[in-house]
Order: C-alpha cells, then structure tokens, then sequence
C-alpha cells in the first residue's frame, strides 16, 4: 500500500491483538522475524524465514523500517503500557524488500481495480476528510456473495468487471480506502458497503437498512446472502458485542499452509511486531479470539478438572495448550476449545501434542462435555491406561475421535465406538500397545456406515486381510482414508478395496503376511496415496498403474515385484513420490519417467534394473531425492563441463551405492543443497577432488566415498578442516588412502576412514573435535599414544582402533561424563594397565583389548557396569587367580548382569574356575530366540584357519578361557548357563569329570575340553545335544564308551585321540565284549511326554572343525550399529537394513 499511495503507513492507532503466528526453525543462521510473547514479556526470535537476496533487485537500507523508522541494530525497546520501563534486548532485526517486480505487478493490480470501481458513475467522491480518531461503533457487519457466473459466464476472480448502474445509489467512496464506500442516512447515520471482488460486506446499526440495501442488491445479482459475518477472504471474523469489540484471523489459513507442507506440528508463538511499535494497554488471549456467546460454567469447570488430572511437561521448546486454561470466565477463549456460537457449548476438544502424562478413566470429567462432536487426544501420554470405554457412550455426538499415539494400552473398545454412529473419522494409529479384536472390528464397520477416515496404523489386529477389506467395501462407500499399515495382517491381498468409490488415501504397509499381486486399476479410481510396502506382493507391476491419474504418492518398495516397470507409469502426472526401492525389477527405466514434473522422490534402489544416463533426470525440475543404489546398473553421466547449463535439478538426497561408476559425476559441482550424498561400492580412481566437499558445504551432512580405490584429497588441509561446513558423517573407509589421517570439519559427529593404508599418529587437532561421536580407525597403520583429550571427550560412542600399531598405555581419564558404548582396542601394542576410571562408563557395552601387551589382574571392578555384553582380554599378559567379586556372598548384588560373551583365552590365568561368576551370569542363563540388532562378527579360528561371521545376534553367548593355567574341576552349574552356545576350556589343568549338567545347554554348539587332565566317562547324555556342531576332548584320561547317536556320530576320532581309555566309534577300539549302548531318549521326547517340547530358533553358524577350537572377537565394521541417515523425510519409509 506504501508504494501505491506514495505514503508512508501510519501505525499510531495500530492495535494487535495477539493474532497467532507459527515459528518452524529447522536450520540455524537463517534470518527471521521478532515476536513479542504477551505471557512472558519477551522478544522471540523466529529464524525460519529463507530470503532468496540473490533474485532481489534491491535491498533495504540497514536499519530502515517499512515506515522510514529507525532501529538500532543491536537493542531495540518495545514498551508496554502496564510496565513502561521495561527494555528488551534482542538480536538484530532484519529488514528485506520485497522483489521490485512483484511490487509493480501488485501495484498494477490496484490501479485496474480502482479504474473499474470508479465506472461506477452513481458514485461521488467526497473531499477528504481529516484525520479522526477511530471509534467503536458497534455495527452490524453481514456479508453477501456475488455469484459470478450470473454477470458473463464463468471467469477467474482475478478479472475485475464494471459494475452494472444502480448497483449503489447516492453512495460516496472513502478516500482512505478505494474499495470502501459510505452513504449518509437521513438520521445522520451512515452505512457502509465494502467490496472484495465477489463479497462484499455491509455495516450499519440498523438492520433495516442493512435488509433494504440487500433487497436492491439482490434485484441486480444472484446473491447469496451469508447474514452476519464470520469469514470473508479466508480470514476469520469474531465479535464480542458486550465488550463492543471485533477480531480477525487468519489462524485457519495458517493451519492449511502448515499441514500443506507436513509442518503441523510447529509451536504457536505471538504475532511478530515492528521494532518501534508500541502495544497499547488492550491486548487479548493471542491463542483464541473471543466468541459470540461465554461459554457454561459446568463445562468450564469439567475443563480445569480434566487438566488438573495430568501432569504437564512442559518447557521451552514445549508448548501446552492447556496453558492457556486459567481463571478466565470464557473458557470460549482457551486454547483448544471450539464453542457453538449459537449455544456456547463445548464442541470441539484439540489438545494434540499438549505433553499431557497421566492416566484417564471413565469417571474422568472430559465424558461431562456431551455437546462435543470432535475429539482430539493424539500425542500425548496416557501412561498405558486403557481407553475409557465407559466414558466414550456418553459422546454420542462425536463425528471425530483423534486417540493416535496416545500410548493407550489393552483391547480397542469397538463396541463402544460402534455405537458413536456419527462418526465419520477414527483416528487410533501409531498405538503399539493396543489390540483389536476382529470380529468387534467387523461390528464397528457395519455401525459406522459414515465413516470417512479410518487409521488403525500399528495396532495389533491380526486377523485376514480380506474379512475387513470386504466389509469396508459392502458397508463404508463413503470411506476416503483408510490405514491400516503394520497391523499383522495376512492372507491374500483384495483388490476389492480398489473398488471404493470415495477411496484416496491407502496405507497397507510393513503388513509382513500378506501375499498375492496387484489387480488391474481402474480409470475411475479416486486414489492419491497408495502405500503397500513391505507386504510380500508378487508379480508384475501391472500396465494399468498408470490409469490412477490422481495418484500423488506411490509406494510399493520392499516386495517380490517382478519384471519391467511399465512405461504407462508416466501418465501419473500429479505425482510426487515414488518408491520401488527393494524389488526384482528389471530392464531399462521407461523414458516415460521423464514426464514426471511433479517428482519429487523417486527411488529406485536395489532392484536389477540396467544402464541409466543422468542426463534423462534433467526435466524433472522438482526433483530432490534421487535413490538409484545396488542395481544391476550402469549410471553415466553425459553432462560434461561445456554444457554446465543442462544440469539435474537441485537435489537434496543422492544415492549411487554400487552403480558401477568409475568418476565422480561432473553436474556435482552444481549441486549447492545436497544434504547427504553417497557413492559407495563403485570402482572411483584416484584423489578426491576438493568440488565434492565445496559443491554443498553449507548443507551437506552425510556423505559416504567407502569402498573405491581412492588415494587421496586434492587438498587435504582445504578440503577437510573446514568451519563453514556442515558435515556430520563422513565414511572413506575400504579405500587406498595414504599419508597421515585426515582432520574432519568441527561439525564431524561420525567419522570412518578404516581399512586403508593412513598412517601416523592422531592429529592434536581431533582433540577440537567437540561433536565427534563415532571413530573408526581399524585396520591401518597408525601407531603412536592415543591423545588423553579424545578420551575426555563426552560426546565419544564408539573408539574403534583395532589392527593398528597404536601404544603405550591406556589413558586413565575416563569421568563420570563419559558416554563411550563400545571401546575396541585390539591388535595393537597397548601396555601397563586397564584403566580403573572405565568403571565411570556406566553404558560401556563393547570392551575389546585382546592381542596386547597388557599386564595386569582380572579387572573385577568391570564387574558392576550395568551395560557390560562383551568383554575380551585374550592374547595379553593377564595373571593371577580371578578372585571373587563379591566375597560376602550378596546375591542380591548384580555381577555382570548383561554379559553373554567373555574371552579370557591365552593369558596366565590360574586357581580355579570363576564358580561364584557362573552363578551370577544372569545373562547367559536364559534363551533370547528373538533376534536383536547385530552388531558383531566372531572370528573362530582352528588350526590358524580363521573363518568371520558377520552380523552375530546379541542373544550369542560365549565362554573362552582356553590357554591359561586354571586348575580344579568344572562345577556342575555350568549346566545353569542354558543359553550357551560355545565353551572353551582346552589348554588348561583340569581335572575330575565332565559335569553331565552339561546335557541342559540345549543351545550348545561347540565344546572343547581338550588338553586337560579330565577323567572319567563323557556323559551319555550329550548326544541329546541336538545343535552340537564341535565337540573336541582330545588328551585328556577320559575312558569307557563314546556316546553316539545324531551328532556324535558326525564327529571324528581326532576329537577323542589322546585317551586311552575310551573305547567305540569312530576309534577303531571296541568297548569290550558289549555292544554299543543305545542312545538315551531325546529331550524333546522326554518334554514331549509332559506336554512341553521345547522349540529352538537358533540357526548353527559353525561347522564342525575338528580339535583346538579358539574363538576370538573381532567387532566388524557395524559395531552395535552405524547410525542411520541423519534425517528421514516422511514419505521415505525405510527401515534400518
């Protein structure tokens, strides 16, 4: 308005009133807007908002506002009526203009409107009037509604047209406002008519003339009259008549835009506000503006119960919309709360993300509010209370139910939601802990025969696929979004569901049982998303994919889908994302991709897909996220540095893994916004050049070069060390590199450069590395002290150093802020001690220092770390009897609660084996048949043939105290350690019996007792071992009989050579006159008999080798787990693999 009046605005009688605005920040150093919180009487500063300055023709002045005000730069002082000598100090605003083009087009605009207006010849302009100030007049204020296809057919609202004569008579156009005109009436009254393209609004006190100015209207257009106003140009309209006072809002449009762009769940602050502006002494709730009508006492005080029932966790970044609930007469007013504006009951109940904590029941007040009809309760935590079925009947009114991720616990009450019969949307996804009984589900169908919204996500139905989806179709035509993802469905996939007619949003995914193919799509299908990932559907991609032409998203990944994707996929026109990332999938990608301008996800990773130009991608404007990784692919790329002007659009994600690349792409110097990159598994040659680390330096985060043959950086020192970027995880780890280790950017949070040829010793500069979190260093040539400062740092995860020249001590400077899980110092030259301050890292879970120099006793005190799974000494200079932890017998006292394998093998351990440790070993003591996250690989070496297994399971348990000087015989409760795949105990001085309790590991897969002074007999009950793969008792002075049956009779005489005494197959010396004794009945026979057999899940990954089995741990290359990508995008749906 300012560059169309040629006027500066005048703000002296502006008044805010605490309108709601939204603050999304989402990266750091972006510029923003202050706004001034009412409650708090702070400055908030808002550093969401991107300015493109590059596209600007020009720029503010420093310090100049849009009303020629001056601002200081570094404080400005915003007063407040009720604290006048407050100051406020804050960042400094920023000022930009907007582009000098699209102030032209607006102005432009305004001329065209004003010459169509002044058409109107009725009209006389008044002279202008001075300046008054403004006063409440309390008027009536309607609204009417032209329809526009009644003038000249239909046209778009941006076209202005004249005015037909005798629309308005005798009025006079207000100077202030061209679009506002006024007529005086005989009493001296005025009446104005305000115009707004096609709505326009009528104010005066007497309602009378508002009817008579109506009716004329009404005779020159067809009209709609809207009576009092509530909204007009997408801005809410309230009034307070008793206070005489009015409100406006653009909160709805606000929410539309937030949701548009996946941004719903941004925190409400107060309006933002010029730097000189001072608020008057009025200032209103800035969360609700009032309504027409206050709302019942009853209803007020069920409100403040209901939140006095929760606890609230609340803080900064946390924002409670029961905040607003206080002592206000109007609970209208509060946060949340929707009123009927007739009857100013409560009808709507939003308390969404309000960081409620506590229980909820059927007494609860909430069930006294019988007016509601929209309820929404999702995110936030009901502490595993079931849901108030009792208290939902009396909600009879409801048409919305809003309970997902609401950590509600036990069986979903349907009958009592069936009898909601208005209800049209069910929303009870993301509720792990909740079940729901199938039949009762069938029920609640054919009850909500309304029903629009169904989201079911994650709840635990387990029932056939097909017995809901066919009822839906029968009962539910009107149903638009149905969810039911990861709810363990099965039985074959329904095409049926296709056929509802309303249907646009279907979720199916990570329903693991199902199976079946695709059907033929029909042309008339209103769907925009369809999600089946994860689902176990086979066959071909049908052609007819390509008649949803309403489809936005596409997500079919991680399936059995076969053959070509069809090239009518190209006809989806409105399409945003695709993913058929994780099929077998094969032939060339269809040029019709191509037509896709509304991509802006496309994956298609590992599938068996051919060669690809990256040049196809260059139409693709949209495009952001690009997954290409493990194919059967050949990506080129044509682009070349002559041709910089054809390039591929700004992307945010891209992922060649495995594409047989053997360069780095040229159109990657173009690339400024990428946030993760990664060119893993390719065959890149040579130095790195310093254009993959400047291309996006502010922006990328992720980027992974591992396993290629590099060698080396164009410029170290530039390329690395660089404060303006933003990388977090970096991986060059399986290349060539040489020369000293290169020093990561300050940002570095995961740092992989293992399994090259680096050397040297760790720069002083890591010791600046405040963020760093994971290091992998192994399998180099480093050598040299570890720096005590990296061992200071709080933020250090994983030290991974093994296969190195590393040595010295250990620093012993571990505190209490120590954070390390997994620390993996093997073979390397480390000397003296463990360092006792290690017992400070409570949630140490890895601790490897096997093929050292060490010397040192057996560290007890290890003993009490709570987190503690694997622990491995072996191969160092460890001596000394391994005393008792805990000499008063505490059995209440936790010793290594967690630890399932231990590697005490090739020291000079000697006394007797660790009785009262078997005793306390509570892990090794129960089966774990679920498998967990893997994060070792486990070296069994025999004979020096080593063979590695990747991706042990957690539930592996290990025994090894092989090469060490123990005495004494083994006690019979090694037989309470079930869970127990492997013991080694050879090469020590044991003497007595082999424990027959041994026949109780069930789970046991390799034994060897070799190279000791046992006696006796083996126990005839090991052959009920059913997993026994090892078994080896070689020179020992065992005699009698060898067991046989199922896997002793695998094994051969090398494991029992060097005992006299033992007699039967495989050794050719026969047991006296008698026959070999029959096998003793199996266990699972024996639990068979009582009723319980017992079920094994555990897949044997040792073939037997033979005698001198020596088990080592070597942590591989995914210690615990490498942590995930950075970020993950809402409609990428992928699991860790």
């Amino acid at each position: 308005m300012e560059k169309w009046s040629k006027h500066a605005s005048d703000l002296s009688n502006l008044k805010v009133f605490g309108c709601t605005s939204y603050v999304h920040v989402n990266e750091e150093g972006v510029k923003g807007y202050r706004l001034w919180n009412l409650d708090t009487r702070k400055c908030v500063i808002s550093k969401d908002m991107v300015f493109n300055e590059s596209e600007m023709l020009g720029l503010a002045k420093d310090g100049e506002s849009s009303s020629g005000g001056e601002v200081d730069k570094e404080t400005s002082n915003i007063g407040i009526e009720d604290n006048p000598g407050k100051n406020v100090t804050h960042e400094e605003h920023h000022n930009t203009e907007v582009i000098q083009e699209q102030v032209d087009e607006v102005v432009d605009r305004i001329d065209e409107e004003v010459v169509n207006i002044d058409n109107l010849h009725d009209y006389n302009l008044a002279p202008d009037r001075e300046r008054r100030q403004p006063k409440a007049l309390n008027l009536e204020l309607h609204q009417l509604d032209i329809k526009m296809t009644f003038l000249h057919g239909d046209f778009e609202e941006e076209i202005y047209m004249a005015q037909p004569e005798g629309y308005v008579r005798g009025a006079k156009r207000s100077t202030f406002d061209l679009c506002v005109y006024y007529k005086e009436l005989s009493n001296g009254e005025f009446i104005y008519l305000l115009l707004y393209v096609d709505d326009m609004l009528i104010a005066c006190k007497h309602m009378d003339e508002i009817d008579n100015l109506k009716k004329l209207i009404s005779s020159k257009f067809d009209m709609k009259d809207l009576e009092e106003v509530k909204k007009i140009l997408g801005i809410d309209i309230l009034r307070d008549k008793e206070n005489q006072e009015i409100f406006v809002s653009q909160r709805k449009y606000i929410e539309k835009v937030l949701e548009r762009f996946n941004m719903g769940g941004a925190n409400p602050v107060i309006t933002p506000l010029a730097p000189h502006f001072n608020m008057g002494g009025f200032a209103m709730d800035p969360k609700k503006a009032a309504s027409s009508y206050r709302c019942h006492e009853h209803e007020r005080s069920s409100l403040l119960q209901f939140k006095q029932s929760f606890v609230i966790h609340e803080s900064d970044s946390a924002y409670s919309k029961v905040s607003s609930w206080n002592g206000s007469k109007d609970c209208c007013m509060w946060e949340g709360i929707d009123c009927d504006e007739d009857t100013g009951y409560v009808i709507g109940l939003d308390l969404s993300s309000s960081h409620l904590f506590g229980s909820i029941n059927s007494s609860s007040s909430l069930f006294r509010l019988v007016h509601l009809r929209s309820l929404n309760l999702a995110h936030n935590d009901f502490n595993r209370s079931e849901i108030p079925a009792g208290g939902l009947v009396h909600l009879s009114k409801l048409t919305y139910l809003n309970l997902s991720e609401s950590v509600f616990y036990g069986e979903v009450p349907l009958l009592e939601i069936s009898h909601l019969s208005m209800l049209s949307s069910l929303d009870l996804s993301e509720s792990h802990y909740l079940t729901l009984n199938g039949s009762k589900l069938i029920s609640l169908i054919h009850n909500l025969t309304n029903i629009k919204q169904l989201l079911l996500s994650d709840a635990n139905i387990d029932m056939p696929i097909a017995d809901i989806l066919e009822n839906l179709a029968n009962y539910s035509s009107s149903l638009t979004t149905l969810d039911l993802a990861h709810c363990g469905l099965y039985g074959e996939f329904p095409g049926l569901v296709f056929n509802l007619p309303k249907l646009q949003y279907l979720d199916l995914n990570s329903n693991y049982q199902l199976r079946g193919s695709l059907p033929d799509f029909n042309s008339s299908s209103t769907l925009t998303h369809l999600k089946v990932a994860y689902t176990g559907i086979s066959g071909m991609l049908p052609a007819s994919v390509g008649n949803l032409g309403q489809l936005i998203v596409l997500q079919i990944s991680d399936n059995k889908l076969s053959g070509h994707i069809p090239s009518s996929i190209g006809n989806l026109s409105l399409l945003t994302t695709l993913d058929l990332s994780d099929n077998n999938l094969e032939g060339e990608i269809p040029s019709s991709f191509y037509q896709l301008k509304n991509l802006e996800s496309l994956d298609l990773s590992r599938n068996w897909l051919s060669v690809v130009d990256l040049e196809m991608f260059v139409s693709l404007k949209n495009l952001s996220f690009l997954f290409l990784s493990y194919n059967n692919l050949s990506v080129i790329s044509s682009f070349t540095r002559s041709n910089t002007n054809t390039t591929i659009a700004q992307l945010k994600i891209l992922e060649l893994d495995s594409c047989k690349l053997t360069n780095f792409p040229e159109f990657l110097r173009n690339q400024t916004k990428l946030s993760e990159l990664t060119l893993s598994n390719n065959s890149i040659q040579g130095l790195i050049p310093i254009s993959v680390f400047n291309m996006s330096v502010e922006t990328l985060g992720y980027l992974d070069l591992g396993y290629n043959s590099l060698t080396g950086f164009d410029d170290q020192s530039a390329v690395l060390f660089n404060p303006r970027s933003k990388l977090e995880h970096l991986y060059l780890n399986n290349n060539k590199l040489k020369g000293s280790l290169p020093v990561p950017p300050p940002s570095i949070s995961d740092y992989d450069v293992s399994n090259n040829a680096l050397e040297g010793e760790i720069p002083p500069l890591f010791c600046n590395l405040t963020l760093l979190g994971d290091l992998y260093l192994f399998d180099n040539s480093f050598s040299g002290k570890l720096p005590p400062c990296l061992i200071n740092l709080s933020t250090l995860y994983i030290l991974q150093l093994e296969g190195n020249h590393f040595g010295g001590t250990i620093p012993d400077t571990w505190t209490n802020k120590c954070n390390i899980r997994a620390m993996i110092l093997s073979e390397n030259q480390f000397e003296g001690g463990l360092p006792r301050s290690l017992v400070n890292c409570t949630g140490l879970e890895i601790l490897d220092v096997g093929n050292n120099q060490i010397n040192d006793t057996f560290p007890f005190w290890s003993a009490t770390l709570p987190e503690l799974k694997v622990l491995v000494l072996r191969s160092n200079k460890f001596s000394g009897a391994i005393r008792d932890p805990d000499p008063y017998q505490n059995k209440s006292r936790a010793i290594f609660p967690m630890l399932h394998i231990i590697d005490l093998s090739h020291n000079s351990f000697s006394g007797p084996l660790p009785h009262s440790y078997f005793q306390k070993w509570d892990a090794m003591k129960v089966f774990k048949d679920q498998e967990e996250p893997a994060y070792l690989a486990i070296t069994i070496t025999n004979k020096g043939a080593s063979r590695e297994y990747l991706g042990i399971q957690t539930s592996l348990n290990l025994l090894d105290v092989s090469s060490n000087r123990f005495e004494g015989e083994i006690p019979e409760l090694i037989g309470d350690l079930i869970g127990l795949h492997s013991i080694n105990f050879s090469n020590n001085f044991l003497t007595g019996h082999i424990p027959s309790s041994l026949r109780n590991l069930s789970k046991l897969e390799a034994l060897d007792l070799s190279y000791n002074n046992l006696s006796g007999q083996i126990p005839q009950q090991l052959a009920l071992l059913n997993f026994l793969e090892i078994f080896n008792v070689a020179h020992n002075n065992l005699t009698g009989p060898i067991p046989h049956g199922q896997q002793f009779d695998t094994f051969l005489d090398s494991s029992y050579e060097g005992n006299a005494g033992l007699c039967g197959k495989p050794l050719s010396e026969e047991c006296g006159n008698s026959k070999d004794s029959p096998p003793p009945s199996s266990i699972v026979e024996e639990e068979e008999e009582t009723g319980t057999a017992l079920e094994f899940g555990w897949k044997p990954v040792v073939i037997g080798y033979g005698c001198g089995l020596v088990i080592g741990i070597v942590v591989g290359h995914f210690v615990i787990h490498r942590r995930s990508v950075w970020f993950v995008y809402t409609f990428r749906i992928r699991p860790p693999k």
